[in-house]
């Protein structure tokens, strides 16, 4: 979520540096966007995420500390796009629990 804050705050795209820029284009694409950067799978280089203007409100919503919790997305889960795979109302853990009660069943008939 530290890479959303950086969109959100143009960390990546400063003022003073896009003041700078003189191609009318690119400063149209620049306001269309936001810029993160976020680290590839399995490498220590970065990948550039461009965030469209009318994501914002959603990346916002999904990034609420209150939001998530309700989702029952872990406090130490730090990805927008968040699993809930350790939370106990998850899929896997219903269906987990779903199996050991048709087994204790069928044991028990």
């Amino acid at each position: 979520m530290n890479e959303w804050a950086d969109a959100e705050n143009d960390v990546w795209l400063p003022a003073d540096r896009i003041e700078r820029v003189d191609d009318p284009a690119i400063k149209v694409l620049v306001g269309m966007f936001k810029l993160a950067y976020q680290t590839g799978k399995g490498s220590k280089h970065l990948v550039s995420l461009l965030i469209p203007n009318d994501c914002i409100e959603g990346m916002r919503i999904l990034t609420n500390t209150e939001v998530r919790r309700n989702a029952g997305v872990s406090a130490w889960n730090t990805y927008v796009f968040a699993s809930t795979q350790n939370s106990s109302d998850h899929v896997d853990r219903l269906l987990q629990n779903q199996m050991s009660f048709l087994v204790v069943s069928l044991l028990i008939y």
